[in-house]
């Protein structure tokens, strides 16, 4: 077994792209994190779903440390105070807006509208997606909005599967109308699009064996790439222990024969499952990207949204504004809390900045 293609995070999800962010990278090193603007934010826009997905937050939610209860599944955001944070946020300096979260964005009646203000604010945009509600007449005004990139979420292409893992409401979000939804908004963007259109998986032990069609599928849709994750549950260890060959096995024959230059293939770490021990002692990363949610509570790490303990503030109406927020000594707390937090897909990068902020003697090279 190659190890080095698991390595092989490059292009969107490459943990080296804090270093184009020179200014940061300086306040980082002389340890002036208070006056530091996050880079991106990920905010939700609803909380509603057409999709139960069994590893969801809300239903791993104890196993987590997550307080749930802060997480009401009817709620949106308000779309006017919204727009406001936008514009705040953009003429602050953060530079993206990722829309993913608890619900599903296109559920939210003036998703478009949020994302054509978010380009009118100078921010970039970028979308996860299950493809369940993007019809055509919602993919006609995306393409209008110009995200930069937009990403399905897709777990298999199998009826009794899919229904095992998504937990479909009705079958109007179910298998057959997520793909004809996702092959007919590829098919309106055209290969011409600046608009990067990808896909990610979620490895289980339900769709081991088709890893191999999911990304035939993206790709003959005429996607960029295909991201597979590992799950994130408690115990996730003993989930893939006994599978871990078959899946490398699977992954490489996937990379192997779908990957070139029009389509990447994007692979878990090989160790992922099994980390444990952080090689850092700050998450620097909590700096540099926000989680919001509809309410306007801001979390310092995407992973532990709803979890009191990495709760930064609110920026809602009545809460504090965008700059206080920043300048709030609650960050440092945040910082501070990584030898508390399981493995993530941050770690790489928190590894690459605790080395960059403390390295000694600079010149010597």
């Amino acid at each position: 077994m190659i190890e080095e293609f698991y390595e092989n995070r490059r292009l969107e999800y490459g943990q080296c792209k804090v270093f184009h962010h020179f200014d940061h990278m300086e306040k980082i090193r002389n340890g002036d994190f208070l006056n530091l603007v996050p880079i991106s934010v990920e905010l939700d826009v609803t909380n509603k779903c057409v999709h139960r997905c069994f590893y969801c937050y809300q239903f791993v939610a104890d196993d987590l440390g997550l307080n749930w209860e802060l997480h009401r599944s009817d709620e949106e955001i308000n779309f006017e105070y919204a727009c406001k944070l936008l514009w705040e946020m953009g003429s602050a300096g953060v530079k993206a807006v990722e829309f993913c979260g608890r619900g599903e964005p296109f559920l939210y009646p003036k998703f478009v509208e949020i994302l054509k203000e978010t380009k009118a604010a100078g921010l970039q945009a970028g979308i996860i997606n299950s493809g369940s509600m993007l019809t055509k007449e919602k993919a006609l005004e995306v393409r209008e909005a110009t995200p930069a990139w937009i990403r399905f979420s897709i777990d298999s292409l199998k009826d009794n599967v899919f229904n095992t893992i998504r937990r479909p409401v009705s079958e109007e979000a179910g298998c057959a109308v997520v793909q004809n939804n996702i092959s007919g908004f590829c098919e309106i963007m055209g290969s011409d699009t600046s608009t990067r259109i990808s896909a990610s998986t979620v490895i289980l032990p339900q769709n081991i064996g088709e890893l191999y069609d999911l990304a035939k599928f993206t790709k003959e849709c005429g996607m960029r790439g295909h991201v597979f994750r590992l799950v994130n549950l408690k115990g996730r260890s003993t989930l893939y222990k006994d599978l871990w060959n078959e899946i490398q096995r699977e992954l490489v024959c996937v990379q192997k024969n779908l990957e070139d230059d029009r389509f990447a293939v994007f692979l878990p770490p090989a160790d992922f499952y099994l980390k444990s021990k952080k090689k850092y002692r700050h998450c620097y990363f909590s700096l540099l990207d926000w989680a919001i949610d509809v309410n306007f509570n801001v979390y310092g790490c995407l992973e532990n949204i709803f979890n009191p303990r990495y709760l930064l503030g609110n920026i809602g109406p009545k809460g504090q504004s965008f700059m206080e927020l920043v300048h709030s000594f609650r960050r440092l707390d945040i910082l501070a809390m990584a030898g508390t937090c399981p493995a993530c897909c941050r770690d790489e990068v928190n590894t690459l900045l605790e080395g960059f902020s403390s390295v000694i003697h600079p010149d010597f090279i």
